[in-house]
This record gives C-alpha cells, sequence and structure tokens, in this order.
C-alpha cells in the first residue's frame, strides 16, 4: 500500500478512545437502525411508513443503514477495485491526482453539513440546519486501521453554490424559532474544506458558528 499518507495521521489527542470503561459509551451494531428500501422499487406501495422510519432514525440517530437499495453488486466491486488501483500506487503518483493543496487525503472530527451522504464501506469497521435541528448530523472522523486496509466509498448531495441557508419556514413558530442564522453555502463550503481537511493547523469550521444567539 505504500507509506502513510500524513494527511491521514491524527494528532495524540484528537484520535479516538480505545479504553472506554462504561457500557453507556458504547454504540452496538444492533441498535444502529436498519431500513429497508425494497418498498421504493413499487411504484404502488405506500411511503409513508418508509419516510417515517427514516425520519425517526434522523432525529435519533443522524445516521443509518439500509439494505435492499438495488445497487448491483458488480459496480461496488468494479468500483472497489478501482479504489485499490489508486491506494497501491506510490505516494508521489497519489499527490498528482490531488486537486489542490487546501484539499488532500484524509479529514479530521467533523459533523456532515451537505443534505445526505450515502456511504459503502468494506468490512473494516473504523440536514441540520434546514430541520432547524429536528435532524441532527453526528460528529466522525476517518480513521486509519493500523493492521488492514480500510476503503469507503462516499457520496455526497450539496446544494449549489449560490444557495442561502436556513431554516425552512414551514418548520418555524413562535415556539420554534430559527435555531441558525442565514448563511451562503458556497462561501461556507470552502472555509469548511480547509478548516477540515487541514485539520488542527486551522480554525474548526462547523455549522455551530452559524447559531442564533
Amino acid at each position: 500500500m505504500g507509506g502513510l499518507d500524513e494527511a491521514f495521521i491524527q494528532a495524540p489527542e484528537h484520535r479516538p478512545k480505545t479504553d472506554l470503561k462504561n457500557s453507556g459509551d458504547y454504540i452496538y451494531s444492533n441498535e444502529i437502525p436498519t431500513i429497508d428500501l425494497s418498498s421504493l422499487q413499487d411504484p404502488d406501495c405506500d411511503k409513508t411508513a418508509l419516510a417515517t422510519e427514516i425520519a425517526e432514525a434522523c432525529m435519533r440517530w443522524g445516521f443509518f443503514q439500509v439494505v435492499n437499495h438495488g445497487l448491483s453488486l458488480d459496480l461496488k466491486r468494479r468500483v472497489e477495485k478501482t479504489m485499490a488501483d489508486f491506494f497501491s500506487l506510490t505516494s508521489e503518483e497519489k499527490r498528482r491526482v490531488k486537486r489542490d493543496e487546501v484539499n488532500p487525503m484524509g479529514v479530521g472530527r467533523h459533523a456532515d453539513a451537505g443534505v445526505i451522504t450515502v456511504l459503502a464501506q468494506d468490512n473494516v469497521g473504523g440536514l441540520q440546519v434546514w430541520t432547524n435541528d429536528k435532524y441532527w448530523s453526528a460528529e466522525h472522523r476517518v480513521v486509519v486501521n493500523s493492521s488492514k486496509e480500510r476503503f469507503s466509498m462516499p457520496f455526497f448531495l450539496f446544494p449549489s453554490h449560490e444557495v442561502n441557508i436556513e431554516p425552512l419556514k414551514e418548520l418555524l413558530s413562535e415556539d420554534n424559532p430559527p435555531c441558525y442564522k442565514k448563511y451562503n453555502w458556497g462561501k461556507f463550503y470552502v472555509a469548511r474544506n480547509r478548516s477540515d481537511y487541514k485539520k488542527l493547523q486551522t480554525e474548526n469550521i462547523q455549522i455551530d458558528r452559524f447559531k442564533a444567539a
């Protein structure tokens, strides 16, 4: 796999804890919601129950697993092979396909700020503003496994850079005022990437910065 890129290495104080003592500190795999998407392939099926299940997972957890999503296993295997081929390159060869110095591989701790993130990963484990905090985005990080290669495939759904983000008016009332101030997605995205990808060298910019007073 070649030498480990420094962009993957987190400072000791930001590495995940491995000495958790209390049972309440752990999240077990059987607790994470698993949602069956097979009903989406039936145009006559009522999707209300599925939508409710997804909403509950977003409110309680901020993420969930899906099964029967309809993507072919052959496509997944071809993408996995492409990833494996890329990461088998030397560090110099990999750097040639990096977009720029601000956006290297590997990210620090963060919460995704887009509409939704779809992640497919291998067996190596490792929409907050619009909904006015009704749905939340779980903080996470990229962790390198010291003994096994780990591959993951994220798909990010983002708004246009010209869009101004603010809580949906349909979700606001006197009893539920805006939790966030309006901000421009494009400006936030650029500043946020510098923060995530540069890790501790740059101020960590997350959506909490736009919390209403």
